[in-house]
């Protein structure tokens, strides 16, 4: 695939805040979180002439960002084993105010701190970044039931969290 570099730098503002929130999300050090996202967008930009568009290119960089953050994992702590909100995130459409929004993140963040690094990510990226099931699949490299039963156990440990 051919990007300009203009269109390459729109891609990576576009991306960029969300692909950190994963980072971040999966890597204790915080710190490292910089450095590891521009190790995704290298490996994106050398990794541009073959990609065969058999997914959405978002679908691809992801892939890439979790695959860096699994590594970085990894070197951290040795392997880990990585098969191990909410109903639907407040499916209300009602404003909530500045105090009830603050709350209602801070919340968010416990009982998503909660959670093991691939239950962080599948939550992460079906809740908050409207990724399917499927998308998550192909990023992550296993089976859609794989996937739901993430998703199943994140939801049952949030809630254990929250009635706490």
């Amino acid at each position: 695939m051919e990007l300009s570099p203009k269109e390459f730098a729109e891609l990576v503002e576009r991306e960029s805040p969300k692909l950190a929130t994963l980072l971040a999300r999966l890597i204790p050090v915080r710190d490292r979180v910089p450095d590891l996202l521009q190790d995704v967008w290298i490996a994106v930009w050398r990794g541009l002439p073959w990609f065969r568009g058999e997914s959405a290119i978002t679908t691809w960089i992801w892939k890439i960002a979790y695959r860096t953050a699994l590594k970085e994992r990894n070197r951290i702590y040795g392997r880990l084993d990585t098969v191990e909100l909410l109903e639907e995130m407040d499916s209300s459409k009602h404003t909530l105010s500045v105090e009830d929004e603050i709350d209602r993140k801070d919340t968010l963040e416990k009982m998503i701190s909660c959670l093991s690094p691939i239950q962080r990510t599948v939550v992460t990226m079906f809740y908050l970044e409207n990724f399917s099931i499927s998308e998550i699949a192909e990023i992550i490299g296993q089976a859609e039931g794989t996937v739901k039963s993430h998703l199943f156990r994140a939801r049952q440990k949030m809630m254990q969290t929250i009635s706490e």
